[in-house]
């Protein structure tokens, strides 16, 4: 049941940015249960009760999963299992323990088992049954300092040891607690330690939420695998006014946090709509599957889908019009998504628009493209009152959200609203507007006013002063900011862009870092010369070409590691080469005009010419390669083929496209004499001893020196890369390594418009460039109004045209980096 040429991809890699979303409108895990839709909580944080009742030693549970421990903190915990309630955990011997069993009965929430251990007794209690030991019992029932007695509305039991139980047999019950339990207790009901910083919902000093916390307090019988509680899901539509023009179909992912940090998150839920919400499908960890909001045995088929196990891993769902999901259930939920081609360019959310392109997956139905994959995610949220994901390194910090209604916000009761009621389920905000909604149930939570939605900012705005968003940031109607090369202004909540042509850069950093002009990032250590780029491509370009630039690799450890030490650029009849922080030039034929000009501009060597091409050397390690868009198409070599599509990048000298990094590479050998490189050894690994100083001088560009800098450009990988050479570099010139690494993402994010001074006295700012770095301090923000020469056609050269080219700030900035 395949789909031919579609492309498979593991949708939950894509997702795991999200870590904060929560969306709840799906019913909650259930085995054999009858299938009922509960209404949830806004949301699922911990809110401190007003006034505390029974003098703080008492602790219940009522109505649809609602909590108050011992402490009068109140929570919601929407568990089906078997759970601690309160016992005595804290001294040699256990005086009592309680368990409490909830199950859905007639579209009702009910306690409908409780387990409770006195002084070695065991009492079990069900509805019109009572066991001691075993045994039944007749009330009222009185032994050994335990008392048992129902009432016409409860069931009491009390022990002279200190203990009061209370239960109406349905949906409530307490226990009261002499006050000698103090700060000895563990369980649903808290430590009774009567502490208002809530200390049973920190853990090692990180905050639990209440469905982490309740989730520990679990017991399941010897055979038992009850399944975790999990936060429903809402489905989504793609409006048509931006990406996706029709509602054929539509797949949401569930995201719950399922560590203790934000950082680690888990897929809880996937739901499918189709034919515009004419059918809804969910499945869940546990391998329910759910159909229109009823319980369904599988194999299932109807008109448009078919859903099967293909074992007990695994549940395949197919259409009829080539959309199939590969849902894996252990050991941990996955989803792969196979689409048709011919769903190609008509696609939107996470997974990208399926267009072959690459560089513009992270693009948002606001028109531009995002830096970053938390910004990106963000767009695609389907709830308004879900935090933002944020960008975590080292120390990722907990969100968290009071679920406390601001004016002009009201909160919405759906236990007292009328059935036209929608709730918060389907509050809009500024950035869900193009979002649709559907509703299977009121959701309780704090809605804005008739017409206003939420602006992102905890307040309600009317939708025409909604701000566009990019990066992170906000701008409102009528701010411009600059894309790449272009002009964005922001109108009606959407960016509208001009359209010029912007040069493409190709990057060669440290041990063998590379970045292709369509965007593909790869590592290769390859001791030889090799073609970076070139326009003597295909069998009819061999001989109409008009430049190459070759590098030179050369070991810079003892790992196995390389580093470009030298360049040469061929043009016309003339040949540049640059080493050794020199540039030498080759007239290999008499006549012509040298294509080139040659300027240093500080640790910069820059090369200008009349082709279209600007290269920029550091005089040791990094190269930076533009082109005009004239050559999209008609380039290859290392640096890809600047088609738009990284997918491709990897092309061989014999146009062959293959997936193998080493294959490719070695195929750009410009001499078939010199070795193949092979796969080298983790340089970490071969250098365990430098890892730590590696790690923590690199930290440099995850901290707050580039904070500015890190919705706009993922620092993650240059981090990494940067660990890499600093642990490789072990024959010498390991600063000079790091110092690389570092200001490979400096320039990153002098590309972007960011100007970072991050070098200092003591970091990479040594003697010979100290004279030159006070004078280019000041001029960070004035280097932006600098006028470049640059050509859009390419017919003129890069020598014949002026216009502004903001992207290459970082030439007249190069100390900054």
């Amino acid at each position: 049941m395949g789909t031919g040429g579609g492309t498979r991809i593991p949708l939950w890699i894509s997702i795991l940015a999200l870590a904060s979303v929560q969306i709840k409108d799906f019913p909650p895990a259930s085995k054999s249960q009858e299938v009922t839709i509960i209404p949830p909580f806004q949301n699922t944080l911990k809110v401190k009760a007003g006034n505390p009742s029974h003098n703080g030693r008492v602790c219940s549970t009522w109505g649809n999963f609602h909590f108050k421990t011992f402490d009068g903190d109140i929570f919601y915990f929407p568990g089906v299992c078997n759970y601690i309630f309160a016992s005595n955990c804290k001294s040699p011997y256990e005086d009592f323990n309680i368990q409490i069993r909830r199950t859905m009965v007639k579209n009702a929430t009910m306690i409908t088992h409780v387990i409770m251990k006195l002084e070695g007794a065991v009492i079990e209690l069900t509805r019109g049954s009572v066991l001691l030991d075993g045994k039944s019992v007749q009330m009222p029932y009185s032994h050994m300092g335990v008392s048992i007695e129902r009432s016409n509305s409860y069931m009491k039991v009390s022990a002279k040891l200190g203990l009061t139980f209370l239960w109406n047999e349905e949906d409530a019950l307490l226990v009261e607690l002499d006050k000698k339990y103090a700060n000895q207790t563990c369980g649903l009901c808290g430590d009774f330690n009567g502490s208002p910083i809530n200390n049973e919902f920190i853990s090692e000093k990180t905050k639990l939420t209440p469905i982490q916390f309740g989730n520990r307090q679990k017991m399941d019988g010897p055979t038992e695998q009850c399944a975790d509680p999990i936060l429903p899901a809402v489905v989504v539509n793609c409006s048509s006014e931006f990406l996706c023009d029709s509602n054929e179909f539509t797949v949401l992912g569930d995201i719950h946090k399922c560590g203790l940090t934000d950082t680690e998150t888990c897929l809880k839920g996937i739901a499918v709509s189709l034919s515009g919400g004419q059918t809804n499908i969910v499945i869940q960890p546990s391998g329910s599957v759910f159909v229109n909001m009823i319980y369904t045995q599988l194999p299932f088929s109807a008109a448009n889908v078919t859903i099967f196990r293909s074992s007990s891993f695994f549940i395949i769902l197919q259409t009829t019009f080539g959309l199939q999901l590969q849902v894996q259930l252990v050991p941990l939920m996955q989803l792969f998504i196979d689409l048709d081609p011919s769903h190609k360019g008509q696609t939107c959310g996470l997974c990208g628009n399926f267009n072959d392109m690459q560089t513009d997956d992270f693009k948002t139905t606001s028109g531009v493209i995002e830096g970053t994959s938390a910004a990106f995610g963000n767009t695609w949220k389907t709830r308004a009152d879900c935090p933002n994901a944020k960008n975590t390194f080292e120390n990722p910090c907990t969100v968290s959200i009071q679920n406390v209604c601001v004016p002009p916000m009201v909160y919405i009761d759906c236990g007292n609203a009328t059935a036209d009621v929608v709730g918060a389920g389907c509050q809009k905000s500024c950035q869900t507007l193009d979002m649709e909604c559907y509703r299977t149930h009121c959701v309780s939570g704090c809605v804005c006013p008739h017409n206003q939605v939420l602006d992102g900012k905890g307040g309600c705005i009317a939708p025409e002063y909604c701000p566009c968003i990019h990066n992170g940031n906000s701008y409102s109607p009528g701010e411009s900011i600059r894309v790449g090369c272009n002009n964005c202004t922001c109108r009606n909540r959407k960016w509208h862009c001009s359209e010029e042509p912007c040069l493409e850069t190709c990057s060669v950093y440290g041990d063998g870092h590379y970045t292709t002009f369509d965007g593909k990032r790869f590592d290769f250590e390859g001791d030889c010369e090799y073609v970076l780029v070139q326009n003597y491509c295909g069998q009819h370009g061999m001989n109409q070409g008009t430049f190459r630039v070759i590098t030179e690799n050369i070991p810079c450890g003892t790992t196995g590691t390389t580093c470009s030490k030298s360049i040469k650029v061929f043009l016309g009849n003339y040949e540049l080469v640059l080493s050794d922080g020199h540039s030498d030039v080759i007239q290999r034929t008499p006549g012509g005009k040298m294509p080139f000009q040659i300027r240093s501009m500080g640790i910069y060597l820059v090369v200008d010419t009349t082709v279209g091409l600007i290269l920029m050397w550091d005089k040791k390690t990094s190269i930076f390669i533009k082109l005009s868009p004239s050559f999209q198409e008609h380039v290859c070599g290392l640096c890809g083929n600047y088609d738009g599509n990284g997918n491709n990048d990897f092309t061989t000298r014999s146009q062959s496209v293959v997936g193998n990094v080493l294959e490719f590479a070695n195929s750009w050998k410009v001499s078939s004499s010199c070795p193949n490189a092979n796969r080298s050894k983790d340089p970490c690994t071969a250098n365990p001893y430098r890892k730590a100083w590696a790690q923590k001088q690199c930290s440099i560009i995850t901290s707050e020196v580039f904070a500015k800098c890190h919705s706009q450009v993922e620092p993650n990988e240059y981090y990494q890369a940067c660990v890499d050479d600093a642990c490789a570099c072990d024959t010498g010139g390991d600063c000079e390594c790091f110092c690389t690494a570092v200001a490979a993402y400096a320039q990153a994010c002098n590309e972007m418009d960011i100007c970072i001074s991050w070098r200092t006295p003591s970091i990479c700012l040594n003697a010979q460039i100290m004279a030159k770095y006070a004078n280019m301090m000041n001029m960070c923000h004035r280097l932006h109004q600098y006028v470049f020469m640059k050509s859009v056609s390419g017919q003129n050269g890069m020598m014949g045209v002026c216009q502004p080219l903001a992207t290459m700030v970082e030439i007249l900035k190069p100390l900054m980096i």
